[in-house]
């Protein structure tokens, strides 16, 4: 009946009308599925209505029907709240294909083609803000249960946490950052761009806090699962490793500048502590606690595999002209340097001591050498015969 007086010229009252018939009829139809439905089809349910109603409000340009599918979206977060695991002890140990999936992943999948589709016709509003942040947060906490699913035995409320679930805790955070922070440099966006700086801060405080304290093997004393070179560590350090690395290069642009220095320093932390755990997990086995002693060869390995590392950081830095390759290379340097002047000269005896002294000699005379004819080489200009430093 409204409808009939719709149109350019259409009062607002006309407008403000079929928006509350329309919300009236949104929120009848949640509650129809409140009563009816339960556990994971009550999520399902909600979501893809949530959907229909942002189709119906661009259908129709309903500025209040937009609002409620924000409101739906808090509706479902709060069904979710009150049980994570979307059908309690009935999920099973299946992992992966289970309720989990489609408890998270249709209201993820739901509010982010509703969000592309106000967004498409109505631009980026609040709603719209909403709707994103909603998708951002349940594709996250899908990764997160279904993380602790798996590797749990089927029970995501498991009290333990082992060095392999929070290596994928600090890979997922990472990654969903550098999403993130591509979709905002392809599309600036506040939600993109906070979000961003949230998972950067998660995957942050879980190295500190799981990889380098609680779930650290050396501390922890767990035996190392895998292999002698591909194992756990692969996983929980030089993977994300690799890609704070990657999330360091593309924040450059467009992010503040201790948030690039904050990746960089994660990225040369878990490599250091990768290098370490690796050459203690070759000499000692899966079990690499602290407590065990070491032999002059390992603490000598210690020495070899900074040295190494350095080089390899400055030749990278040297081909790529990163600056910041060469500053982590010269970090690694000064810690062999220090320990073998501070460590080894008291620790080692005979010949380990001398190769010691005779490694590091090499690695700093070719080090010197690379930034004489590379990094400080004296090139002609094109005017005068005068030469200039580069």
């Amino acid at each position: 009946y409204f409808r009939r007086g719709d149109g350019p010229d259409a009062e607002p009252a006309t407008k403000l009308a079929l928006g509350a018939f329309a919300t009236a009829a949104l929120a009848a139809l949640a509650l129809g599925f409140v009563f009816v439905f339960d556990k994971g089809v009550l999520t399902v349910a909600l979501s893809i209505s949530a959907l229909a109603a942002a189709y119906v409000a661009t259908r129709l340009d309903l500025v209040a029907l937009r609002y409620a599918v924000a409101a739906m979206g808090f509706v479902v977060l709060a069904r979710l709240g009150w049980e994570p695991r979307i059908v309690g002890e009935a999920l099973g140990a299946t992992p992966i294909l289970n309720w989990l999936l489609f408890g998270y992943g249709v209201p993820a999948l739901a509010f982010g083609l509703a969000a592309r589709q106000m967004r498409l016709v109505g631009g980026e509003d609040l709603p719209v803000r909403v709707a994103q942040s909603l998708t951002i947060l349940f594709s996250g906490l899908l990764c997160f249960f279904e993380t602790r699913h798996a590797l749990n035995g089927g029970d995501a409320y498991a009290q333990n946490s082992s060095l392999i679930e929070q290596g994928l805790f600090a890979t997922t955070a990472l990654l969903f950052a550098i999403v993130l922070t591509r979709l905002d440099l392809r599309r600036a966006s506040p939600v993109f761009n906070i979000a961003s700086m949230i998972f950067g801060a998660i995957a942050l405080a879980v190295s500190a806090i799981g990889l380098a304290v609680f779930a650290n093997p050396l501390i922890a004393c767990d035996k190392v699962e895998g292999g002698t070179f591909f194992n756990a560590l692969l996983i929980a350090y030089l993977l994300p490793a690799i890609l704070a690395a990657a999330l360091m290069r593309m924040s450059r642009a467009s992010r503040p500048a201790w948030y690039v220095t904050a990746a960089g320093v994660l990225s040369l932390a878990l490599l250091f502590l990768y290098a370490c755990l690796q050459t203690r997990r070759f000499f000692q086995g899966a079990d690499i606690c602290e407590s065990r002693g070491m032999m002059d060869v390992e603490i000598w390995a210690y020495s070899a595999v900074w040295l190494a590392l350095g080089a390899l950081l400055l030749l990278y830095g040297v081909w790529r002209r990163a600056q910041g390759a060469r500053i982590a290379s010269g970090l690694f340097v000064l810690a062999a340097t220090l320990k073998i002047f501070l460590f080894d000269m008291s620790g080692l005896e005979g010949l380990m001591r001398a190769l010691s002294f005779i490694g590091l000699g090499l690695v700093l005379i070719g080090i010197g050498l690379l930034y004489q004819k590379l990094v400080f080489a004296r090139r002609p200009p094109p005017g005068d015969g005068a030469p200039d430093v580069v």
